[in-house]
């Protein structure tokens, strides 16, 4: 086994700390999170890629508003799989 050592901002700790269980250390609480992380080669589902739209947007990204209102106005008609999300999702400028 090797060990790494990671810096975090304050912040970023006080967040670790928030998520992780009470009675979970932080190295077993990040360790856990690794294995439950998902291959960055998988594409989100249309769900999660609107969850992942509303996060941005809450947070005041414009291009994930204007997306996130785009696919939702989508959700309210037929679902075009080749519209903004999708090019969005596939990293297109």
């Amino acid at each position: 086994m090797k060990q790494i050592s990671v810096r975090m901002s304050d912040e970023d700790l006080a967040r670790l700390d928030e998520l992780r269980p009470e009675g979970t250390g932080r190295p077993a609480f990040i360790r856990n999170l690794l294995r439950r992380a998902t291959p960055t080669e998988d594409s989100p589902t249309y769900e999660e890629a609107v969850a992942l739209l509303a996060r941005s947007a809450r947070a005041g990204k414009v291009t994930a508003q204007i997306a996130l209102e785009r696919a939702l106005r989508a959700d309210q008609g037929v679902h075009e799989p080749e519209g903004e999300l999708a090019r969005l999702l596939r990293g297109d400028d």
